[in-house]
């Protein structure tokens, strides 16, 4: 499978976050967050945790995605 050009892309900034968004919502994030509850945080403490590893995993992603982009 060859990448798509350049002119032919048209993924914007909302499209790329509203995927991270669709990502980060679904059975494994809940299962995370009723582990963390289950083990005594507050939901004041987990939902900062699940966003920060959600964030460092992002970071990781474009940081190691990056240089195939410039294909």
């Amino acid at each position: 499978m060859d990448p798509v050009p350049k002119e032919n892309r048209t993924w914007s900034t909302w499209d790329y976050v509203a995927y991270w968004i669709s990502d980060a919502a679904n059975a494994g994030t809940w299962q995370i967050a009723g582990s963390m509850l289950a083990v005594g945080l507050s939901w004041r403490q987990a939902l900062p945790a699940i966003a920060v590893g959600n964030i460092i995993i992002a970071v990781c992603s474009f940081v190691f995605s990056s240089p195939s982009n410039n294909i």
